[in-house]
């Protein structure tokens, strides 16, 4: 029998692994280019001298053990870490057993996946989303179901609309994905009455929320609203988070918070060898000093400060019929152009002017052509970020109809 002669990639890939878009084909290789694309995090942010020595004293003191298979919770330094951070800022009476480690945000959302999704279920995204979600829920191949936003939040009353017209089908949602606070892409923060009425919909509707608290602790200006997890305690809502934004995303830390049986049954379904159990010591230590929350700090205001200059340039170099977002917190401009720019010859305009951003049908799970784009502010400098603008502004220019 003769060989195959080559490998016919095609043939082998799953068909999940073929339709999920990827930032490659927005151009953000391109050289030369200033990228408001992705949610990175400004590299000179990192506590670097503070690591070598905290890693220090953690393998000093506690290398064998560190350097071990972890509970499948995760290291229970760390999850104590979280309860105590959970009362003190939420007055939330906790146990470590509420809490999993995982590795990232996104890898605490694949554990929900995995735990409570089969192909067909049906899962309500926000309209627009997190794209990384969106990718995520498409691997699992689920049916979403968009619900629109406004200035406030999820439109609940629509939502609501569209729970009955499931359930007159005979049909109705696993789980609700939201980002409440500083949400990605539109910047905005859901108000606490959308909150509770929210609840109140899963709790008539049985379904599970999963409150992605992401940029949480970037808040920049006004007053911290209680989260999805705290304005429920009947165990509706599970509430994910990450290290990745107030330290580093090398780390590959995040975590997941909910009712003690879920969160068992999350720690016996993983795949992955359980969270990296020197990684969560190292952070656990480095918290403890108190050297996190002065961290944390610094980073809104070097964030708060890479805003400002975004907000200003806008205002300075793009047309005045323009809208954006100014969010209160978190990386990310909602922009909303006008009918008089084209968005395609915009995107292709900017490309040619040097600067890349995510357009905003990335964001919407039919993927339909949007006039709004995601302008990300975190890892460029002032400079980076004026210079951008500029050149945003006269691909404008050439894009208008």
């Amino acid at each position: 029998m003769a060989a195959e002669s080559h490998l016919h990639l095609e043939r082998l890939l799953a068909r999940r692994a073929s339709f999920l878009p990827r930032y490659e084909k927005l151009g953000c290789d391109q050289s030369g280019a200033i990228s408001f694309l992705g949610g990175l995090v400004d590299s000179y942010s990192f506590p670097i001298n503070a690591f070598i020595g905290v890693a220090q004293r953690v393998m000093q003191q506690e290398g064998r053990e560190a350097l071990q298979y972890a509970d499948p919770l995760g290291d229970l330094g760390l999850r104590e870490l979280l309860v105590r951070q959970a009362k003190v800022e939420e007055g939330l009476r906790l146990a470590p057993e509420n809490v999993v480690i995982t590795h990232g945000n996104l890898a605490a959302l694949g554990m929900i996946c995995l735990a409570f999704l089969e192909p067909g279920d049906l899962v309500v995204v926000e309209s627009p989303t997190n794209v990384e979600a969106l990718r995520l829920f498409r691997l699992y191949e689920v049916e979403l179901v968009a619900a629109p936003l406004d200035d406030q939040g999820v439109r609940v009353n629509a939502l609501a609309q569209i729970l009955v017209r499931l359930k007159l089908d005979g049909r109705k949602p696993k789980i609700l994905y939201t980002m409440p606070t500083f949400h990605d892409p539109t910047g905005l923060t859901m108000t606490s009455e959308r909150r509770q009425a929210l609840i109140r919909l899963a709790h008539e509707f049985g379904f599970l929320v999963v409150e992605d608290d992401t940029y949480r602790d970037l808040r920049y200006e006004g007053e911290k609203i209680p989260s999805l997890f705290a304005t429920d305690r009947s165990g509706f809502v599970l509430k994910t988070g990450t290290y990745s934004k107030i330290l580093a995303p090398g780390l590959r830390l995040g975590w997941i918070l909910g009712p003690a049986e879920i969160i068992a049954h999350l720690a016996q379904v993983r795949i992955d060898g359980g969270a990296p159990h020197y990684v969560a010591r190292l952070v656990a230590e480095y918290a403890r000093e108190g050297l996190l929350e002065r961290h944390v700090a610094d980073l809104i205001r070097i964030y708060r400060n890479k805003r400002d200059t975004l907000l200003a340039a806008l205002a300075e170099f793009c047309p005045s019929d323009l809208e954006w977002s100014r969010p209160a917190g978190g990386f990310f401009v909602w922009m909303d152009l006008p009918a008089t720019i084209d968005p395609l010859q915009l995107f292709a305009a900017a490309q040619s002017e040097g600067v890349v951003y995510l357009p905003g049908e990335y964001c919407f799970a039919d993927g339909t052509v949007d006039s709004h784009i995601r302008l990300s502010f975190s890892h460029l400098s002032s400079a980076e970020i004026t210079e951008g603008i500029k050149r945003l502004g006269r691909a404008m220019r050439k894009a208008s109809r």
